[in-house]
């Protein structure tokens, strides 16, 4: 009875293991990697989730890690074949998975990014004039390009961009120098050639100024012009006046600090007064001016009783301050 009940027990248990191995064992699905004909990436390297789709999902995440080649630089597109790609693909795999290959026989491959147009070019350098010649006297500033680059992309918008002009008289530039830098270091360099085009209110001549002549309010007038070949105009009326022309001036010339000079106080061969200053103490003496000096001009004069030559600064009408 008991051997019986035995029996029955190693039956019920060991029919349906033989049933389980008498059942065909069913293959697992192959891998399907379906190739992409183009591919935008960020990173530095490429894996294969970013040129395939792959499936089925389960799978997907494994195998997308596989890794293939280094990206292509900001602004560059690579072309891959997918036979090599393929190639690379396998000899990472495990050997034992059947894939499915489908999709495109090629792979543009982009890395993302920010491009720079040629008009972000050109705004940088706009921005750089406004902030460099923000005066009040210069009504409108503006860069007109001549050669631009071809544009080009940087890892995204975090970056800044340094402006070395050509010259450091800003409005005499021929080009600009573009330092793009992404937290410090440098990604991207480019130059931009142009003119640059600046407008102010500068004070010109309403008559003919000769040489010599002591300027007037009335001699005087302020115009709108452009500064780009001027040098160092006069923006003021008031820091002309009383000032000296040391050239001519034709009439509706823009008015130059470099043709002014001090009115002349000490006129050469006449008699002046030596002034030598120390603490409390003034000793003076009289001389004679070998050259003609303005205010704060230092100017040769000799000492009359000594007819020693030496050199002292015109202080006022007639008096030329010296050393001890």
């Amino acid at each position: 009875m008991i051997a019986a009940l035995r029996l029955q027990i190693f039956l019920l248990a060991i029919v349906p293991l033989l049933c389980w191995l008498a059942v065909p064992a069913v293959a697992a699905p192959p891998v399907q990697i379906t190739f992409l004909p183009e591919a935008t990436v960020q990173g530095e390297t490429l894996h294969l989730r970013d040129v395939a789709r792959i499936t089925p999902e389960w799978r997907a995440e494994e195998w997308g890690e596989i890794a293939l080649f280094q990206v292509p630089d900001y602004g560059s597109v690579r072309t891959y074949r997918a036979q090599t790609l393929k190639a690379y693909i396998q000899q990472q795999a495990p050997q034992e998975a059947e894939v499915a290959w489908k999709g495109a026989e090629h792979v543009r491959v982009r890395r993302d990014g920010v491009i720079i147009a040629q008009e972000d070019m050109v705004q940088v350098v706009n921005d750089f004039l406004r902030e460099r010649l923000d005066r009040p006297e210069i009504t409108s500033v503006s860069f007109e390009p001549g050669r631009l680059p071809q544009a080009f992309t940087v890892a995204d918008a975090k970056w800044e961009c340094e402006v070395v002009p050509s010259s450091s008289q800003v409005l005499s530039a021929r080009r600009f120098t573009l330092l793009f830098r992404r937290h410090g270091r440098l990604v991207h360099k480019v130059s931009v050639s142009g003119r640059v085009r600046a407008e102010a209110e500068i004070v010109t001549a309403r008559r003919n100024l000769d040489r010599e002549s002591i300027v007037q309010a009335s001699d005087l007038r302020r115009e709108s012009r452009q500064l780009s070949r001027l040098d160092d105009p006069v923006y003021e009326a008031s820091v002309a006046v009383g000032q000296r022309v040391v050239r001519s001036v034709r009439a509706g010339e823009v008015l130059d600090r470099s043709v002014l000079a001090a009115p002349i106080l000490v006129q050469r061969g006449k008699p002046v007064t030596l002034e030598a200053v120390r603490g409390a103490l003034v000793i003076t003496a009289s001389g004679v001016a070998q050259e003609d000096g303005g205010l704060q001009e230092t100017i040769r004069v000799e000492n009359r009783r000594t007819g020693k030559e030496i050199f002292g600064t015109v202080v006022s009408a007639d008096t030329v301050r010296v050393r001890f």
